[in-house]
């Protein structure tokens, strides 16, 4: 019988292919760090974990949305709860965002390296955040030569 694996940081106990412990975020000793590996340059959103709609602020008109918070209107199943209604309602940029692929890329390193993401495993969203950000702020500039824009208050 094999002995079973625990944080070191909060003594959950870790599968054998985990690299970040879900419940705190701790890295696990002597295994490597999730690497993000963008296998294509447009968004899958079907394979994400809304990151877009978390990660990122935005400000549209009568809603000033920080990074870090779930847009309010971001449903249990990482879907959007007003995609119908979005432009009339002045939502304009949601429909047309364009991660280039950091979205997908990210969530499924998340899910090797921890098993979920960043609802399920609250110790790792923060690691799954800032790498969203730096991922797609990253394929921005390569895609555009400039980086990404920034909310304004």
């Amino acid at each position: 019988m094999s002995e079973q694996l625990q944080c070191i940081s909060c003594g959950a106990v870790l599968g054998h292919e985990i690299v970040l412990c879900p419940d705190c975020g701790t890295p696990v000793p002597g295994r490597q760090p999730p690497k993000v590996a963008v296998e294509q340059f447009t968004p899958d959103c079907a394979n994400c974990h809304a990151l877009c709609c978390v990660a990122l602020a935005f400000n549209w008109p009568g809603y000033d949305k920080p990074a870090g918070t779930p847009c309010k209107h971001l449903t249990e199943d990482f879907t959007c709860g007003r995609w119908e209604t979005l432009e009339s309602d002045g939502y304009f940029g949601c429909r047309g965002f364009d991660c280039h692929g950091a979205g997908q890329a990210t969530a499924a390193t998340m899910e090797r390296a921890c098993g979920g993401n960043w609802r399920d495993a609250p110790g790792a969203r923060g690691y799954e955040l800032a790498t969203f950000q730096k991922v797609y702020g990253t394929l921005f500039e390569l895609a555009t030569g400039k980086p990404p824009p920034v909310a304004r208050k």
